[in-house]
């Protein structure tokens, strides 16, 4: 329990940092308290935002897939999948709605567990 709180401690104060500097509009990073807790996009031949790949916040990897483009202001449909403790995979469906600042919600479920997720992209 104590490796949790910490862990989301952690990204918080990482939160507020992130949210105080200028941020990049390319939002080719997102840091969240989330299935992902750090990602990187993963982006088409043109430039766009399909989905973003990173470290899980149960320390393993994590993928989440848009089903179509991304867009601000609107809710993102995905799919996402991954693994847990480097080695247990997990599979799920959520949607996200992300302002023009880069501050996002989401709702999801992972199998038969939901979840919320709040964080920023930059």
């Amino acid at each position: 329990m104590k490796k949790v709180l910490l862990l989301l401690l952690i990204t918080l104060f990482s939160l507020s940092i992130f949210a105080a500097g200028e941020r990049v509009r390319d939002d080719d990073m997102a840091v969240g308290v989330s299935v992902g807790l750090v990602s990187w996009s993963i982006e088409d031949d043109a430039g766009n935002i399909t989905g973003y790949r990173g470290i899980s916040s149960s320390l393993g990897y994590q993928a989440r897939h848009y089903f179509e483009e991304f867009r601000y202001d609107q809710w993102n449909p995905y799919w996402h999948w991954g693994t847990a403790a480097l080695v247990i995979p997990y599979i799920g469906l959520g949607t996200e709605f992300i302002a023009e600042d880069g501050f996002f919600f989401g709702v999801g479920i992972t199998y038969i567990v939901p979840y919320l997720e709040l964080g920023v992209r930059f």
